[in-house]
């Protein structure tokens, strides 16, 4: 697959990474249902397409992990995409988590723990059962740590507290849960489709399936509207926020290439 960089593009890149106005979200990078890359500037909120991410048709979660890499939930396996040298590698599967060929695995959002891991719901079913769950994947030794329970409707984001607690939206619900033991400390219904959170400068902000970015105030799940985020064809499905010392410049190369890892 080629993927073509018009020098203004490449300009407005990287120009947003390398600082954020003090006055706005900073720049962001968001996808939409197809699979299609967006960096966003944060004071216009205007989109400039980047990239096409390789069999993305059930994407639901992106997660930018620093040195110029974004990890992305396609539900079933999980990938990585390098803006550096513009490629995508798959890091594991769905049965991958489970170690278990056979059922119907599933994956549902993306957060990266306090300990660097990525957290994600892990769903299995079975003709037998129907397990909810979630693991943590560690990138640096290839190993999966399972948490407790998620919410059992499938998340489409998670968010890690300050107090170690997670933050999942399911659509219009809100819940606030004990990472180690699953239980729900907190629900709320926030009267949009939310899919994505991302925080800068301490503040959580959601991103709704239409493009509209609204903070959040995670004490009473009110909501409050920012804007909306424009030039994105198609139902937006996932934001996150660049480290801006971990950027660096994006390479040049149009070639895509995938590597499987097993």
């Amino acid at each position: 697959m080629n993927i073509k960089f018009s020098g203004a593009a490449i300009a407005a890149i990287v120009i947003a990474s390398q600082s954020a106005n003090a006055g706005g979200l900073g720049s962001l990078y968001v996808t939409n249902a197809s699979g299609q890359l967006y960096q966003v500037d944060g004071n216009t909120l205007q989109a400039t397409q980047i990239v096409q991410l390789q069999d993305a048709g059930t994407i639901n979660e992106i997660e930018y992990i620093g040195n110029g890499q974004i990890v992305a939930n396609l539900t079933f396996a999980v990938a990585m995409y390098d803006l550096n040298t513009n490629t995508q590698s798959t890091l594991f599967t769905a049965p991958d988590v489970y170690n278990n060929p056979g059922g119907f695995q599933y994956l549902g959002g993306l957060a990266q723990l306090d300990n660097g891991e990525l957290y994600m719901s892990t769903h299995s079913a079975t003709p037998n059962n129907f397990i909810y769950s979630a693991h943590s994947y560690n990138l640096q030794n290839d190993s999966f740590t399972e948490y407790a329970d998620a919410p059992e409707n499938l998340p489409f984001d998670h968010h890690q507290m300050t107090d170690g607690s997670m933050l999942t939206i399911s659509g219009s619900d809100l819940y606030l849960h004990d990472l180690n033991s699953g239980a729900i400390m907190n629900s709320y219904s926030i009267g949009f489709f939310g899919v994505s959170f991302f925080e800068t400068g301490g503040q959580i902000y959601l991103l709704s399936d239409d493009a509209e970015i609204y903070s959040l105030d995670t004490s009473d799940g009110s909501t409050s509207f920012y804007g909306t985020i424009s030039g994105i064809s198609g139902s937006t499905i996932g934001a996150t926020i660049p480290a801006p010392s971990a950027l660096g410049v994006f390479g040049m190369g149009a070639l895509l290439s995938t590597k499987r890892r097993r």
